[in-house]
């Protein structure tokens, strides 16, 4: 990246717990432990291993000591692959940010109040970003529908207006396109991690 870094963008800034707010955006799932102190663990299918190295690369610069784990992700049309779950500890660490997205008993909800930085950017298009045509796409939880709304609004928030694209149109995700929201993507989220394929990160 070239020129003066915004205050906001993930190069500017060092890396934090808080961070992960990004991968719930996206598919994440939280998971608490009433029995260990109220400790939470965040999990995550990924199906491309360039992004299963780049998360677990983040989650250690943050403390965190990660594992990987096989398991199966399935398209819109219920077609199984090879994936791998790349899972935090349980850990006390993470019991803040599961009890602002607990959503009340209604699956996971961004809290009131939260503001996407380019850490939590670059998280969330570590698991779940895409190019899509002209422009980016930043997936989200198949099964996380109340949450959809208020990651979009959180966008729209941090400078990044997007159109929600549903399950039936390669979805669910938000579709980012224009060359103003692309350039301030780029600035946000950050240099392209090692792992990343040529062309699969925003530039």
């Amino acid at each position: 990246m070239t020129g003066q870094l915004s205050f906001f963008s993930a190069a500017a800034r060092l890396p934090a717990t808080a961070d992960l707010a990004g991968v719930l955006c996206g598919p994440a799932q939280l998971v608490r432990r009433d029995d260990a102190g109220g400790a939470a663990r965040i999990s995550v299918v990924l199906s491309d291993p360039w992004r299963v190295e780049a998360l677990v690369t983040e989650l250690e610069l943050r403390g965190l000591r990660p594992e990987r784990l096989a398991a199966e992700a399935t398209d819109g049309w219920a077609n199984a692959r090879p994936a791998t779950s790349v899972r935090t500890p349980f850990t006390e660490e993470l019991t803040e940010l599961a009890d602002q997205w607990s959503g009340g008993g209604a699956g996971k909800r961004p809290p009131p109040g939260l503001a996407l930085d380019g850490g939590m950017l670059r998280l969330w298009y570590v698991v779940a970003g895409r190019p899509w045509e002209a422009g980016h796409a930043l997936g989200l939880g198949e099964h996380d529908s109340g949450a959809w709304a208020p990651v979009g609004a959180l966008l729209a928030k941090a400078g990044l207006p997007a159109t929600l694209v549903g399950p039936r149109g390669d979805g669910p995700a938000y579709r980012l396109t224009g060359r103003r929201r692309l350039a301030r993507l780029v600035e946000l989220v950050g240099d392209p991690p090692p792992q990343a394929p040529e062309g699969s990160w925003p530039e």
